[in-house]
């Protein structure tokens, strides 16, 4: 492992010359953009950003699918008085990956988990005390 992008560069340039030495060529496409220092990556919807502060994000698309998602739960709740256990379910599985990109999440997310459990069948209706907190609060 290398602490600083200069000793990066320097054990690229050794793999280089010995696959030189060796007669072994590399696919360029593979090495564009290695002489620069990486700052910010998104791998499965998460993003490190480490240009200042390191920070955890989750990704624009993937940040506008889930809160689409969560204002048409809470849609649902304002227009008909119900919504499908399954759209909750769904809502609380993505705001607990949410909740792994930022320290403060998952305190917001426990009046929602009991929620998706309570009563019985494919309906569930009025929010249980807490839970339209913490639909507010995810949904800015």
């Amino acid at each position: 492992m290398a602490r600083t992008h200069a000793e990066v560069v320097a054990a690229f340039q050794v793999l280089d010359d010995l696959g030189a030495e060796l007669g072994v060529s590399w696919k360029a496409s593979k090495d564009e953009g290695r002489e620069v220092a990486l700052q910010r990556i998104t791998f499965v919807g998460v993003g490190i950003d480490t240009t200042g502060e390191p920070e955890l994000f989750v990704d624009g698309d993937k940040r506008g699918r889930y809160l689409t998602h969560l204002r048409e739960v809470r849609t649902a709740m304002r227009l008909d008085g119900r919504v499908s256990r399954a759209a909750v379910r769904t809502m609380v599985g993505q705001l607990s990956f949410t909740a792994r990109a930022c320290r403060w999440g998952r305190a917001h997310l426990g009046g929602m988990y009991g929620w998706q459990e309570t009563g019985s069948g494919q309906w569930l209706h009025a929010y249980p005390p807490g839970v339209e907190d913490e639909l507010e609060f995810w949904d800015k």
